[in-house]
């Protein structure tokens, strides 16, 4: 609930000063001249918020008299969609595909394998293509029925291995679609979070790798190291066949990993069309992939830039033993020399 004043208000003893009915946990936020209620605030529900004189504005502004205002919270708006949509499932874990919902008792879940070799092709076009079938095939599709209260965001978990058998691997494009209810949306919207609204259904889907791999990468320069490990014990995976392809889906070069999981690529190229761009690893027939134009998050690109790693040569750092000295006084100076391999 967003209560808005005409200036920005003290939070010191908020809650002495404010009371919500029917009585609902919640925590308070403030946003210049608003105070944000977060709490569980159920749909279909109207609630009432007290507020006491005597609030005090930063201002210095008082509230001379005892306010009451009320909120009708709308029921929710019917919706679809995979949490945490994309990334790995790994098959040495649970393989539980969580789909949250509301408005609908069931959804048909499709998954569709791509092919290996259509693997970098169909990661670079987006991964959202539709017609996913001309790059792979359809493994499996059933219907899942959903248990909650009506009106109410279901968390469904769907077990994919009992739709993709035991020994599932590789990369599926998966697709929920649910009915919406008699009284849904059905003018074509999309603008709902996200979330799709095709005639009387909703859809979501995600690109997700059924794999125990883990891939992690460092491109400096114009040497890319890439290390393989097991997603379950975090051990370095040995004899992992690694390759690197550019955007237009081009072999730049392959290599397997070493004791550590490691392997280095040196002289790759580094202009905007030839340099890597997917990485794909397999060991047997566990296969996955990373996308390396969406491998970091804004904050973890502001965090990891900077000087690029070393990757030739050898550099050196001299530094004394404080910051500041007095006339007459010895200075100690350290050094120290690293190689491209960090020794």
């Amino acid at each position: 609930l967003v209560i808005r004043f005409s200036n920005p208000v003290r939070t010191e003893n908020l809650r002495d000063f404010l009371k919500v009915e029917p009585s609902v946990p919640f925590e308070i936020a403030d946003e210049y001249d608003r105070l944000l209620l977060h709490g569980d605030f159920r749909p279909d529900t109207r609630y009432s918020v007290h507020m006491r004189r005597g609030l005090q504005g930063s201002l210095g502004q008082i509230l001379m008299r005892d306010l009451t205002l009320s909120a009708w919270v709308p029921p929710m708006r019917p919706f679809i969609e995979i949490m945490d949509a994309g990334g790995h499932l790994s098959t040495r874990g649970t393989m539980k595909l969580r789909v949250r919902s509301c408005g609908m008792t069931s959804f048909q879940l499709t998954a569709e394998r791509v092919f290996d070799n259509n693997l970098v092709y169909y990661v670079q076009s987006g991964e959202d293509e539709w017609d996913v079938t001309r790059l792979g095939r359809e493994a499996a599709s059933r219907k899942v029925e959903v248990r909650g209260e009506p009106g109410k965001a279901v968390l469904t978990e769907v077990d994919l291995r009992e739709s993709l058998g035991q020994d599932a691997a590789g990369v599926y494009r998966l697709s929920v679609e649910g009915q919406l209810p008699a009284t849904g949306n059905t003018s074509g919207e999309s603008e709902d979070e996200g979330y799709g609204y095709y005639g009387s259904r909703l859809t979501d889907r995600a690109l997700v790798a059924v794999s125990n791999l883990g891939i992690v990468s460092k491109r400096s320069g114009r040497q890319l190291t890439v290390w393989v490990a097991a997603l379950d014990t975090a051990r370095p995976i040995t004899g992992a066949h690694v390759r690197a392809f550019s955007e237009k889906n081009q072999l730049i070069k392959e290599a397997d990993t070493d004791a550590n999981g490691l392997v280095t690529f040196p002289d790759m190229p580094d202009d905007e069309v030839s340099k890597p761009a997917v990485i794909v690893a397999n060991s047997g027939s566990d296969i996955t992939y990373l996308n390396m134009s969406q491998s970091l998050s804004g904050a973890e690109i502001m965090q990891s830039s900077g000087r690029r790693f070393l990757d030739k040569g050898y550099e050196a750092f001299v530094s004394g033993e404080r910051g500041a000295y007095r006339p007459g006084e010895r200075v100690h100076i350290f050094g120290m020399v690293r190689g491209c391999d960090a020794s």
